[in-house]
């Protein structure tokens, strides 16, 4: 069964993934969402992020996404990732438009 989160309150829901920040007072979850299909995926947010008209999908297992600080805290992006991916933003990352991406 799919979960799908679009506020950091109903990260209390997910039971086989998570959601991991230092604090989540200037996190902002915008017009976006998180969907898990998968289990034991990891989002991690850095303290700032900003997630902007963001979806993200996990349709796999075992994947890990980390966004630190990027240079304009805004993220916009259409992200899907798949059994046992790894993405990282690393501090330094801009996004000036929306990134569409698949990892397989």
């Amino acid at each position: 069964m799919d979960t799908v989160i679009r506020s950091f309150s109903e990260k209390e829901r997910l039971k086989d993934n998570f959601i991991v920040t230092e604090e989540e007072n200037n996190i902002q979850l915008k017009d976006s969402k998180i969907i898990f299909k998968g289990t034991n995926n990891y989002v991690f947010l850095d303290k700032d992020a900003q997630l902007v008209d963001t979806t993200i999908t996990f349709h796999g297992s075992n994947s890990v996404l980390y966004i630190d600080k990027t240079r304009n805290n805004k993220i916009q992006l259409k992200a899907t990732l798949y059994n046992d991916s790894l993405v990282s933003f690393n501090e330094g990352c801009s996004f000036n438009k929306p990134l569409v991406f698949n990892c397989f």
